[in-house]
């Protein structure tokens, strides 16, 4: 054995942290427990932009946050599930200051059910329930909008991605559509992502309903959809088995915000007096990170070069830092693709300005706040009733204290970087006496300039994520990305990613580079022998695909990586594929590998692995479906009708993979205790190792393979003709009459 294995952690804000607390744990639990963790921050604090003041006892140490200030117990049109709101309160629980720390707000209070927007001069509740029967600023009834949204023209799998905008005008018509773009959501995207409905993306930032949309036709019919199959859904999204939606169930009823009574920075102080109680994990103070280098050798190391020259070498790096940052850190020219993908990331610049006043009651009504649509051309984008949501805190304290945001996408526009302290505070006291009739003046303010301090999720936010992994892929890149550049901006969304990020970790493959017989680099070579592949872990999966199969003399080898819920997947397996089937079957071998971009984890309680899927559960478990039909039905007569039925369906999964069973003769009842079973756990691991080790990397699916080799031309080809592309292949001597007239 040789020296233990590195990890390097870039970035010591809440995901670098969080980051080195999951990472710790799975190091403590597996054979490799003196794996070193290294973790940079380049200021002389960590946290980022998670940073709370507490002022002095003469302004009655009241609290100042100048970043997030609460947290969501239920997750919002931008997430699949509730997973990541419970795990932040596991890791609140984990580090002993759930009970002394978690302060709920209730759903029946005021300051939760109050929101406000700033409307025509005025403040508007949008909790009255006048709005119910129509009224502005919505001209109809609510009831008016949902029924157009249902019977509207259905949209399955039309769209690849567009503007909020664009989604609601398309869904709701120009009628409708106006009212909830105008007063709902634009000012509820400038609130939570400082951004404008006419650049950002619906699928990103909508994930749930433009899925839902996409899915079932409409929002309406996929919400109703979903609640009816939610307890079924559930099952299957877990994740991790500590975090049980039941376990919670009372809290998540009764509440659905939160914060911290000391402030969320208390979060950043634990799990820094965790890390640094824990001997193999160094932190950096004042590490400003020079250049990163990648060495494609033997060992597939890395350099990191701080400014003061000091030099680390790991194996593996973590970056929590901003997108555009670890752009700046390749100098290569090989990587130059990479960076202009990273730098695709939009972030916008902030102000947050913190006010306190003597007076205890400076608010027109008790309330979360309030957010300022567009239209109303007011320098702020929103205002938040500090005193109001910390109610339970703050109530024995003097004074009212209440947050303003400035800037996002209309920082340069507002020329607010040109502003003194002076100035903005000029800006501000107008704004409050306009909007809020506020005429006193603070005791004690603080002004927060926050540089690129949240990333725009422009259109095309996801295709420009699967090109960055891609060419990870292809780059060979021992590289992890964490941070809310990428899957979601929100304090719970980065922790939970940072999370499954950590379990997608190999180490073993780590502890293997520093054995002193390593296993190959490429995994061409790890079937060659049987000690190699021992080495490499793979003698089950070169035993299945390599050892034991023969390629034929004249046939040709056709191979789809594929994921079953892509549109582009389904468009192809139905089309390309189908019709090659039903002409030419006799001269060619096709192999289904439904895996595609899914990741998988292994968990050692249950030695089985889960696995987290693109499109979501649903996908996992129609995968899952089609490895088990693989199986058991092996032959393409067997399973390619089952297969191209399951593709040509829209729907529930479990209900049309019975419909389409019953077509094919398929014994459903076989395949559903095979995807319950550890066969077909082992079986979807199996073709997630296949998936894995393609030469080059798959960047996209489907992904075709043609006698075992890829390339941009044969990929073009089969899309266009899979036929003429499959029958100039062919080396036998007898096409069939497909071929002939294809030539």
């Amino acid at each position: 054995m040789q020296k233990s294995p590195t990890i390097g952690i870039v970035g010591g804000g809440i995901a670098g942290l969080v980051s080195a607390y999951y990472l710790s744990q799975k190091v403590a639990r597996s054979k490799i427990p003196h794996l070193r963790i290294l973790l940079f921050e380049r200021s002389s604090r960590f946290g980022g932009w998670i940073q709370t003041e507490q002022l002095e006892k003469k302004y009655d140490s009241h609290i100042f946050e100048h970043g997030p200030r609460t947290l969501r117990l239920h997750t919002g049109f931008s997430s699949l599930d509730n997973h990541s709101t419970i795990n932040t309160l596991k890791l609140l629980e984990q580090l002993n200051i759930f009970n002394e720390q978690f302060c709920p707000i209730e759903k029946t209070s005021a300051s939760f059910k109050n929101r406000l927007i700033y409307y025509n001069k005025k403040l508007i509740n949008l909790n009255d329930l006048s709005l119910i029967f129509g009224g502005k600023p919505l001209r109809y009834p609510p009831i008016f909008y949902i029924l157009y949204e249902y019977f509207s023209e259905k949209g399955r799998f039309t769209v690849q991605d567009e503007t909020i905008k664009s989604f609601i005008y398309r869904r709701f018509g120009h009628i409708f559509a106006e009212d909830i773009v105008e007063y709902l959501l634009d000012p509820l995207i400038k609130g939570i992502y400082a951004g404008s409905v006419t650049d950002l993306s619906a699928r990103s930032v909508f994930k749930k309903l433009f899925n839902l949309e996409q899915r079932y036709g409409s929002i309406t019919g996929g919400l109703l959809k979903t609640r009816k199959d939610k307890q079924n859904e559930n099952s299957i999204h877990f994740l991790f088995d500590d975090l049980n939606l039941n376990d919670y169930s009372t809290l998540l009823n009764k509440y659905s915000i939160y914060y911290l009574h000391d402030g969320l920075e208390i979060l950043i102080k634990i799990l820094i007096k965790y890390l640094q109680s824990l001997s193999n994990i160094e932190l950096k103070f004042n590490q400003t990170i020079k250049k990163i280098q990648f060495f494609h050798n033997e060992k597939n190391s890395i350099e990191i070069l701080t400014q003061s020259n000091e030099k680390y070498h790991i194996d593996h790096l973590i970056s929590a830092i901003p997108s555009y940052e670890l752009a700046n850190y390749f100098d290569n020219k090989q990587y130059e693709i990479l960076q202009k993908q990273l730098n695709q990331i939009p972030f916008v610049n902030m102000i947050v300005i913190n006010l306190l006043y003597e007076k205890k009651d400076i608010f027109p009504l008790e309330a979360f706040g309030y957010l300022i649509p567009s239209r109303e051309q007011s320098h702020l984008l929103g205002v938040l009733f500090d005193s109001c949501i910390r109610q339970k805190s703050d109530k024995n304290k003097h004074g009212s204290q209440l947050t303003v945001m400035m800037g996002g996408a209309w920082f340069d526009q507002l020329r607010l970087g040109q502003c003194t302290d002076e100035q903005l505070m000029h800006i501000v006291m107008n704004e409050l006496k306009k909007q809020m009739d506020l005429n006193e003046k603070p005791l004690f303010y603080s002004i927060s300039r926050l540089n690129k301090a949240i990333p725009n999720y422009i259109v095309g936010h996801d295709d420009n994520l699967d090109d960055i992994y891609a060419l990870i892929r292809r780059y060979n890149l021992p590289l992890t990305l964490v941070g809310n550049s990428y899957r979601g901006i929100g304090v719970n969304d980065v922790i939970f990613d940072a999370r499954l990020e950590i379990e997608y970790l190999n180490l073993e493959t780590m502890k293997r580079k520093h054995l002193t017989i390593d296993c190959p680099n490429s995994p061409l070579k790890w079937c060659e022998t049987k000690e190699i592949a021992q080495a490499c872990d793979v003698i089950e999966q070169c035993e299945t695909f390599v050892w034991t199969t023969r390629m034929e003399t004249n046939r040709v080898n056709l191979s789809i990586y594929y994921e079953t819920l892509c549109p582009d997947s389904r468009q192809f397996i139905t089309t390309q594929v189908w019709n090659t089937y039903q002409s030419i079957l006799d001269i060619v071998n096709i192999t289904f590998i439904p895996y595609g971009n899914a990741r998988e984890l292994y968990r050692p309680e249950t030695k089985l692995y889960q696995f987290y899927c693109q499109h979501g559960a649903e996908e996992c478990y129609e995968n899952l479906i089609h490895t088990c039909v693989l199986n058991f039905y092996p032959k393409s007569e067997q399973h390619m009708p089952f297969i191209y039925c399951m593709e040509s369906i829209e729907g529930n999964v479990e209900t049309v993979a019975i419909q389409c069973a019953q077509k094919s003769t398929i014994d459903f009842d076989q395949i559903t205790a095979c995807t319950h079973s550890r066969l077909g756990n082992q079986l979807q691991h199996a073709y997630a190792i296949q998936t894995e080790n393609l030469q080059p990397s798959h960047q996209y699916v489907p992904w075709i393979t043609l006698n075992g080799e890829h390339t941009d031309d044969i990929q073009k080809q089969a899309e266009k003709d899979l036929i003429g592309l499959i029958c100039n292949s062919y080396k036998g001597s007898d096409p069939p009459v497909q071929c002939k007239r294809n030539l």
